[in-house]
């Protein structure tokens, strides 16, 4: 029953660190996003084509900026 609990807090601890994460990351890459949004938007269609760009951005920004790196979500970081 122990073992429920942690997994849950556990599970729960990702959870917030994904998300202070995706707010980091917000922070980082505001520009990108806008960009991407608009794109979205403005050219709803080739929604998957804008969510494929999303994802080459990320992965070939430089590790510089480790919040536009899909490394480090991957990873369990604590505060």
């Amino acid at each position: 029953f122990l073992n429920i609990i942690s997994s849950g807090f556990i599970l729960l601890q990702l959870t917030i660190n994904q998300g202070w994460q995706f707010l980091l990351f917000i922070q980082t890459c505001k520009f990108y996003l806008l960009v991407i949004i608009v794109l979205e938007f403005t050219y709803f269609p080739i929604f998957w084509l804008g969510f494929i760009f999303q994802t080459v951005i990320i992965l070939t920004k430089p590790s510089s900026s480790s919040f536009c790196s899909l490394h480090t979500s991957c990873t369990i970081r604590t505060p």
